[in-house]
């Protein structure tokens, strides 16, 4: 008999806090969303950043090239934006 009301006592406790952890999702969970949309937003502007950074500092290298092997360094490299643009 005790084994059983044992096996009641548990079975009931386990619902229990299943019941208290989906309320807890319920009520928090927005939270955890935005944290994790955060996270991974962050990781890709990160990523297109610096990303972008590359690409200004390839073009500008290749200007500075260019203008090492060109007649008329200046004008070359005037083309170039300091901020990576061309033209």
């Amino acid at each position: 008999m005790a084994n059983q009301n044992d096996s009641f006592i548990d079975e009931v406790t386990e619902d229990l806090r299943r019941d208290r952890l989906f309320t807890l999702f319920r009520r928090y969970g927005w939270v955890a969303l935005l944290v994790i949309l955060g996270i991974v937003g962050g990781a890709a502007w990160r990523e297109w950043s610096g990303s972008q950074a590359e690409s200004r500092a390839r073009t500008w290298g290749d200007a500075i090239i260019a203008a090492r092997q060109g007649d008329d360094p200046v004008a070359a490299l005037s083309a170039v934006d300091p901020a990576g643009g061309t033209g």
